[in-house]
């Protein structure tokens, strides 16, 4: 039930999220919306009914005939418990007015498919809420992507949105492997329904298994829960995009130098599912590697980590056996700190359990799903003792400093499969004091403070 509490909270934070004195211009947008989701709704394209509805709500809330076309366009699609909050919430806000002649018989059709839950959702419908953040600066918004209106989005995203610079966020899911939902920026043509993919600058792909990156460089980063459902978040700043899944970071990669004539596009195979899309443009760079963190209305984790501590032996050589690493699985942050002492060419390979990897020598490289370039700022190799520190972020993040200089943040993905390791290479090299802190939260109140996402 904490489900149908949630989408019916949802709901009220739509209607109490807009200024009820709208101008008259937004009234006759929001009327021209109602009149576009009635159509289609009569035509039987209900995905975007639901989006002309959704959008009518937004620039008027006082129509609640919105409600009715988004209940009973959602009845349609098979999505029972939601259509059954939307048309007992409108019963509730027009109580009093003349009732929709299809409000009531469809309440019964759904009533004989929920049976005794149809009374909770009734008691809990229209509750109060307080007003959501002011999310002005989205410009395109639909509720429910599908096949079946992919061309229309198609259209209806690149008349909101400019082909350049955006952050879009988005909730997916597939069944099997194979069911693609992609996501890019590309030059476009429709055959049949379909599209012609052309000089992507990036393309994401998602699968119940995996998320793929293709751009100038990419990589795949699996699932650890099939058929879950992902949230996902991208930047795109016009020469790098990013990514968050489920909250952890992937890349930046560098993108294609596309042709022009470039336009977003969303597509869609049978069994894959996407909704709540949001996009607007985006001023913000990816330059320093570091990915922004939360959007509009997400909340961010701040409790504070508790770290456990372990110490490997004083000292190791490329032949010492360095034995049983800490289990490190649950941790949520992981800190890897040592000294170095070399006179040639050597290196320290760290990975921790997920499968991201850092190897320190004369430059800085780190790995995990994608191998991210190559940095500056490794070993000297003068003989003296070199600070290093390497942070294993609870994001996805890899940082950390060598002999005193940090090196930017990257977000390589995990990669499954893969075991901790430590290993030394080099004839002369000497690793002393090398241990490991793993960061937990500990069993107390947990804190939480408003993101946006950075520019």
């Amino acid at each position: 039930m904490s489900a149908l509490r949630l989408c019916i909270a949802l709901l009220a934070l739509v209607l109490a999220g807009v200024p009820v004195t709208a101008s008259a211009q937004l009234e006759e947008e929001a009327a021209r919306q109602i009149a576009l989701a009635q159509k289609d709704l009569d035509d039987g394209n209900f995905e975007r009914a639901v989006n002309s509805a959704s959008s009518a709500l937004r620039l008027n809330p006082l129509l609640y005939e919105a409600l009715v076309i988004k209940g009973l366009a959602y009845e349609k699609l098979n999505e029972t418990m939601l259509a059954y909050s939307l048309l007992v919430t409108y019963e509730e806000m027009s109580r009093g007015m003349v009732a929709n002649p299809a409000v009531a018989p469809a309440l019964e059709r759904l009533r004989k498919l929920i049976g005794a839950v149809a009374s909770e959702i009734t008691a809990q419908a229209a509750p109060t809420a307080a007003p959501e953040e002011d999310s002005a600066d989205v410009v395109a918004r639909f509720e429910i992507i599908s096949r079946r209106n992919q061309q229309d989005l198609y259209r209806d995203l690149n008349g909101l949105l400019a082909a350049g610079p955006a952050y879009a966020r988005f909730r997916s899911q597939s069944r099997s492997k194979g069911d693609d939902f992609t996501f890019g920026l590309a030059s476009i043509r429709w055959d049949g329904g379909e599209a012609d993919i052309d000089d992507p600058a990036f393309t994401l792909i998602l699968d119940s298994e995996k998320l793929v990156m293709k751009a100038r460089s990419g990589a795949s980063l699996e699932f650890g829960d099939r058929q879950a459902e992902h949230d996902v978040q991208i930047w795109f700043d016009g020469d790098r995009v990013a990514v968050r899944v489920d909250g952890a970071g992937f890349g930046p990669f560098e993108s294609r130098s596309g042709a022009a004539g470039l336009s977003w596009f969303l597509s869609l195979e049978d069994r894959a599912r996407a909704w709540d899309f949001e996009g607007s443009t985006w001023a913000g760079s990816l330059a320093d590697g570091e990915i922004p963190t939360g959007a509009n209305s997400q909340s961010e984790e701040v409790t504070e980590l508790t770290y456990d501590r372990f110490a490997l032996p004083a000292q190791l050589r490329e032949k010492t056996r360095v034995g049983k690493l800490p289990a490190m699985e649950e941790s949520l942050e992981i800190r890897v700190t040592y000294d170095m002492i070399c006179r040639s060419k050597s290196d320290v390979i760290i990975r921790v359990a997920d499968g991201r990897e850092v190897r320190v020598g004369r430059d800085i490289r780190v790995r995990g799903a994608a191998k991210m370039p190559k940095m500056n700022g490794g070993f000297r190799c003068d003989g003296s003792p070199e600070p290093v520190e390497l942070i294993f972020g609870e994001d996805g993040s890899v940082s950390g400093t060598v002999a005193g200089q940090p090196f930017p943040k990257s977000y390589p993905g995990t990669r499954r499969g893969e075991s901790a390791e430590v290993r030394v290479r080099g004839d002369e090299a000497l690793v002393q004091d090398l241990s490991f802190a793993l960061g937990k939260r500990a069993a107390t109140t947990r804190r939480f403070r408003a993101a946006r996402p950075t520019e």
